[in-house]
Order: structure tokens, then C-alpha cells, then sequence
């Protein structure tokens, strides 16, 4: 096999798995009644994919988790302003991280690529679309509850980011992926 073809499966593979990890922490969410205001690190793996990866395979990751988890998990049929929302977490994080090119592991661009992903995909599209749908029942909830909410998620998802990318494996799992 050649190391192209090995890395394409290395990267599919690996990406799947972060699809099911996305999926099995977003259904440990669903354990709590559904509403604007749900705890999950359901992010955390599509942020990981977007940064190794870069911006395509993260909206990707994004997307598939999303619509598996809905299908699945929610037992309906995805939003498409909810769905444009995840994709954009990984879309964001990706672009920011491949900007800062080999500096992208670093403690600064992980926190610019986490927190702006945050911003644009949940704090922004997502609370429009929930907004839309009639789950979040003011526009005034944003500043209030979303923002608050995904201050402290980003903030650990962060910190997860951060201590998975000093693990010397995964260390290595990601400089080789940048050769």
C-alpha cells in the first residue's frame, strides 16, 4: 500500500471514530430534558478532527455527527440551521488552526480556534436556529444563558484540547499527519 493510501484510511478511520465519540457525547446530553440550555462536549471531538485535520474533514465530522446523532439518537430529522451550526464549529476551528500552520497545537491558536468556533457555530447560528425553531424563547437568552453556557464548555474543551495534544501519542498521531 502506498503511504498515501495509508494515510487516507488512517484519516477515515480516525475520523469515524470522532464521529462516534461526537455521537455518544451528544446522547449522554439528551439524558438531560431537551432544552436551549444542554451541557455537552459533543464539540470536543469535531474541534479535535478540525485541528488535525484541517476545516473540510472537521465540517464533515461535524456533519455526519450531527446527522447521526439526530437520527439515532433524537429519533428526528436534523435542522438545517442547527446542522450548519455544528458544521461551522469544525469549518472555524479548521480554518483558524491551518492559518497558524505548524504552530497550530499551540495553547494561543487552540484557544482562537475553540472560542471563535464557539462564537460563530454555537453562540450565533445555533441560538438563531433555535430561536427559529420556538426552542429558545427570546433572542435576550443569547447574552444571558448561550453565552455564559458555551463560555465554560469552550473553556474545557479547551483545557481537553490542550492536554491531548502535550500526550506524546497523539503528539506524534499529529505531527506525522503534518510531513
Amino acid at each position: 500500500m502506498s503511504k498515501k493510501t495509508t494515510s487516507t484510511i488512517r484519516t477515515l478511520t480516525l475520523s469515524a471514530m470522532l464521529v462516534a465519540l461526537s455521537v455518544l457525547f451528544s446522547s449522554y446530553a439528551k439524558a438531560i430534558p431537551d432544552t436551549f440550555l444542554r451541557f455537552s462536549f459533543e464539540n470536543l471531538p469535531i474541534l479535535f478532527g478540525a485541528v488535525l485535520f484541517g476545516p473540510l474533514q472537521g465540517g464533515a465530522i461535524g456533519c455526519a455527527a450531527d446527522i447521526i446523532s439526530c437520527t439515532l439518537i433524537g429519533g428526528y430529522a436534523p435542522n438545517p440551521i442547527l446542522t450548519v451550526g455544528i458544521v461551522s464549529v469544525g469549518v472555524v476551528a479548521g480554518l483558524i488552526s491551518r492559518i497558524a500552520g505548524k504552530k497550530r497545537f499551540t495553547a494561543p491558536v487552540l484557544l482562537l480556534s475553540v472560542f471563535s468556533a464557539h462564537v460563530i457555530g454555537n453562540m450565533l447560528i445555533k441560538s438563531f436556529g433555535l430561536y427559529y425553531m420556538g426552542l429558545l424563547p427570546s433572542l435576550i437568552f443569547i447574552p444571558l444563558q448561550r453565552v455564559p453556557l458555551y463560555l465554560v464548555i469552550g473553556a474545557l474543551e479547551y483545557t481537553a484540547l490542550l492536554l491531548l495534544f502535550k500526550n506524546k501519542t497523539i503528539r506524534s498521531l499529529a505531527i506525522g499527519r503534518m510531513k
